[in-house]
């Protein structure tokens, strides 16, 4: 999956402007679905499903502060983690497009439980102090769980809205009627 840029201003526990931008996560191809749930189809679909591996690549740029620490820079980041489970709650409905229904996601509620392990690099420094740098990849590795339900809001936004774009740009593709026969 790609996802060009994401920007994050302002969050709890946080003052810090954070821009990532080409997003690429890996290790999708093989998520497990647990469950899927079309029977409320035109009105919503709801799934689950675990991702075993998943890494996140991207160029980063922050300025703020975390938990009370200062941290500005500007590099490339990395971010692996196991066990990943998903669930997605689509409200749907049928749009007429060409005299034909297609499904098309109204609103879309996505939430991910926290990995079973997860593991942070980055490969430029946060600062010009490479002590600093080896420090920050420290506190996050180790307070990954924190950070993790810190910023859970915020990144299951940012997925939501990717989500919901990319889903609805793909049924429009194709009408409800061959998708879903009866």
């Amino acid at each position: 999956m790609y996802i060009p840029r994401m920007e994050v201003e302002q969050h709890e526990g946080m003052k810090m402007k954070k821009v990532l931008t080409d997003i690429t996560i890996t290790g999708l191809k093989d998520a497990k679905l647990d469950k899927a749930d079309f029977t409320k189809l035109p009105d919503s679909i709801e799934m689950t499903w675990e991702v075993p591996e998943l890494r996140i690549k991207n160029n980063y740029s922050m300025d703020g502060v975390i938990m009370g620490v200062p941290y500005k820079g500007k590099g490339q980041s990395f971010f692996n983690c196991t066990g990943v489970r998903n669930m997605v709650k689509l409200k749907t409905e049928l749009v007429k497009m060409d005299g034909q229904d297609y499904l098309q996601v109204k609103d879309i509620k996505y939430t991910t439980e926290a990995p079973k392990t997860a593991h942070v690099m980055f490969t430029n420094t946060l600062s010009k102090d490479p002590k600093l740098t080896e420090a920050t990849v420290k506190f996050f590795n180790e307070n990954w769980r924190s950070l993790f339900e810190m910023f859970k809001n915020v990144r299951n936004g940012n997925v939501e809205k990717f989500m919901k774009d990319t889903m609805n740009k793909a049924l429009a593709k194709f009408p409800y009627e061959e998708m879903f026969p009866k």
